[in-house]
């Protein structure tokens, strides 16, 4: 038997018994096997087979039948079991999913409920939804006597109120720093201050459906605050009143200083026209009739008057540079040096002195200061350079680790550093009266002027080989000819 043929022919039989168990089989053998009866001969072969071919089409056809459906059959219980492990799998991802949200909302539900910060939850009408236990703790109620009632009603306020609705229609949140509030039902407490923040609640269109309002109670950051503010108040109202003792104090000091200048000025200057014209007097009168030790007693005590005189104008000059106003603006340095300079040589033409100012030199200040500066600093150089087999005295810029420092140099006899520090202190002098003339008061002028000015000033010398006096103003803008701007910084004083 080949392969299939006992496929086809069970598929025959059955075709067959479906065929019996119909009729069709009896419908058959009725009509073409019924018993014979006279008359003409039938030729029941030819029937016989035409009925065989018709069972056997119908069998055929049977069979494909069958085989098509069981194909589909197998088609589709893979698509069902394949659907059903689809449906498995995602049962099993909701499962999962939905048990990571229980757990997600327990803990949500558990900081919610025991955080400190204060959390109400209100619908659009400001109805509570919820709160947490650190907000019924802090108004000292219980949740459920909360929950339901209106905000406003509970608690009243038009512009809190006013602050809700503009969240629920802007949709964006609103803060408020140390807002004082007092409970209604418990007026006992007093001022409470809290620092709130009401965030709109959102639905899944995007539209605030209410109000999340999260409250810290910062009452005592207030009050430590205010406390603070009402030291600062008291330290600064006591500041003002012992600055302003303070003030009445040097007012009192400038005044008696003013005082003393007016006697140094005028009553002290008349003993002196007084010795001096009477030593005068008495060398007129008798100086042929005495010795001649006398008279060089009585010479010295004309030189002592007119010393005295100078030491009087330098004091003078002093108490004028600590008390005068500064009058600031542009200050040529450079011109101001040369106007000194061509002064010396007018009062002196006969020392033979080389000078060299640098041009350029212009910085803000208060030019009758700075002159005063200038005077005493080429004064200074001009006479002890005077001596020197070739004088020669400069001004201009020096390198200075905060910037540049102006210089007057010269190549006079110096001075030796050790007492450098007397320089600029009142009647000090480092050279003798008899060499060099002079009062101390030159220098330490310069350097209140300098000070004035927010600079500093300082020298370097050696004996013999000249003497640097360097000094720098507050950050003041220098134009130089032909180049670019730089700063003069502040230094520490002398």
């Amino acid at each position: 038997m080949r392969d299939g043929d006992s496929d086809l022919l069970a598929l025959l039989n059955e075709g067959l018994a479906l065929t019996i168990a119909d009729g069709t089989y009896a419908r058959l053998q009725t009509k073409w096997l019924a018993p014979l009866q006279p008359g003409p001969v039938i030729p029941w072969a030819p029937l016989l087979g035409t009925a065989l071919a018709a069972l056997i089409v119908a069998g055929a056809v049977a069979w494909l039948w069958q085989r098509a459906l069981r194909r589909k059959v197998v088609e589709r219980t893979a698509e069902l079991s394949a659907a059903n492990a689809r449906l498995a799998r995602e049962i099993q991802e909701r499962q999962t999913a939905e048990e990571a949200l229980r757990r997600t909302s327990e803990e949500l539900e558990a900081v919610f409920a025991n955080m400190d910060l204060c959390i109400a939850v209100l619908d659009r009408r400001f109805n509570f939804v919820r709160v947490n236990h650190a907000y019924a703790n802090a108004a000292q109620r219980a949740p459920a006597s909360i929950v339901g009632q209106n905000h406003f009603a509970l608690y009243p306020d038009a512009e809190g109120e006013a602050i809700f609705r503009l969240v629920l229609e802007s949709g964006r949140p609103y803060s408020v720093s140390a807002r004082p509030f007092v409970y209604p039902d418990q007026p006992s407490r007093g001022i409470t201050f809290w620092d709130w923040t009401a965030a709109p609640l959102l639905d899944g269109t995007g539209s605030a459906e209410g109000v999340v309002l999260t409250l810290i109670e910062v009452t005592e950051r207030e009050r430590q605050r205010q406390a603070a503010q009402e030291a600062d108040r008291r330290a600064l109202a006591q500041l003002e009143r012992r600055v302003h003792e303070r003030t009445a104090e040097l007012e009192a000091a400038n005044q008696e200083l003013r005082s003393f200048s007016y006697s140094v000025s005028h009553d002290l200057r008349g003993p002196l026209r007084a010795i001096n014209g009477f030593s005068h007097a008495i060398e007129e009168d008798c100086g042929h009739a005495l010795p001649p030790a006398v008279a060089e007693h009585l010479a010295r005590i004309r030189e002592a008057t007119v010393r005295m005189n100078g030491l009087i104008d330098g004091l003078l000059k002093l108490s004028q540079v600590f008390h005068s106003d500064l009058q600031t603006g542009p200050v040529d340095l450079s011109v101001v040096a040369q106007q000194v300079v061509r002064q010396l040589h007018e009062s002196e033409p006969q020392q033979p002195i080389e000078t060299v100012i640098e041009e350029g030199l212009v910085v803000t200040g208060d030019a009758t200061l700075l002159r005063v500066v200038l005077e005493n600093l080429l004064g200074n150089a001009w006479k002890f350079s005077a001596r020197s087999a070739a004088p020669r005295v400069t001004f201009g810029r020096a390198p200075h680790p905060d910037g540049d420092a102006f210089v007057v140099r010269d190549n006079g006899v110096g001075f030796d550093m050790a007492y450098a520090h007397k320089l600029f202190q009142p009647f000090e002098r480092l050279h003798g009266a008899e060499g060099f003339a002079g009062t101390g008061i030159g220098l330490a002028t310069v350097r209140r002027v300098i000070q004035r000015h927010g600079g500093t000033v300082w020298a370097e010398g050696i004996p013999g080989g000249g003497a640097a006096f360097f000094f720098t103003l507050q950050p003041t803008r220098v134009v130089i000819a032909g180049s670019e701007p730089w700063l003069i910084r502040d230094a520490m004083p002398v």
